[in-house]
């Protein structure tokens, strides 16, 4: 069983999100991220990768071998730069003695300090699917991040947004997509104040 956590930098943030503001990257901020590690994916929205490249023409075929490329070839369809990203983690719990505690993801470690922990999943959902309502933008879908490195070859297939590498899958991650065709910035959406069923905690004291 897990339950979604959202792990913040900053106190202010975690917040923030208490008082109901959620704060959604585009998927370009992500690909564009340098100095930020547990974040960063240049990677997000490759519809498909190839390690070698073969070029055909009317006369010729021209082989270009893995070794004779600076890295592999990928491709992104156009339609998977419309959208924004809203991204959690999903936390377990393990036993110590007679009480549970919560399992932190090894792969969250670079994220911060400051957790807001949702108690109430399903209500917490709900009130992202009331707030994205009074915007412009709609909620495409939300799950669990399906970590693979080899993407399916339907170019159109929606579950690519909800895709990464398998170098990530240490973080479990629970993504919210809102389809975005408006700007390639981030989108804020007030769900109202959450304190009622989500709880702040620092995570040396979790």
């Amino acid at each position: 069983m897990y339950i979604l956590v959202k792990i913040f930098e900053k106190e202010d943030y975690a917040e923030q999100f208490l008082q109901g503001t959620v704060y959604a990257n585009h998927i370009c901020h992500f690909r564009n991220l340098e100095d930020d590690q547990a974040r960063s994916d240049q990677h997000e929205g490759v519809t498909q990768s190839w390690g070698s490249l073969t070029l055909e023409t009317k006369n010729e075929s021209i082989h270009i071998p893995k070794d004779d490329l600076a890295g592999p070839v990928e491709f992104k369809m156009e339609w998977t730069n419309r959208f924004n990203f809203f991204c959690m983690s999903q936390v377990g719990f393990v036993q110590k003695g007679d009480s549970a505690h919560l399992d932190f993801p090894e792969g969250c470690s670079g994220f911060g300090e400051h957790a807001v922990i949702i108690l109430n999943r399903k209500q917490f959902i709900s009130r992202i699917k009331e707030g994205i309502k009074e915007t412009r933008y709609e909620l495409f879908g939300h799950g669990a991040v399906i970590y693979d490195d080899n993407p399916p070859l339907d170019l159109c297939d929606p579950k690519i947004v909800f895709r990464k590498g398998e170098r990530y899958k240490k973080q479990r991650e629970y993504r919210f997509a809102f389809h975005n065709e408006w700007n390639w910035g981030p989108i804020v959406i007030d769900i109202g104040d959450i304190s009622d069923i989500a709880v702040y905690r620092h995570q040396s004291h979790r």
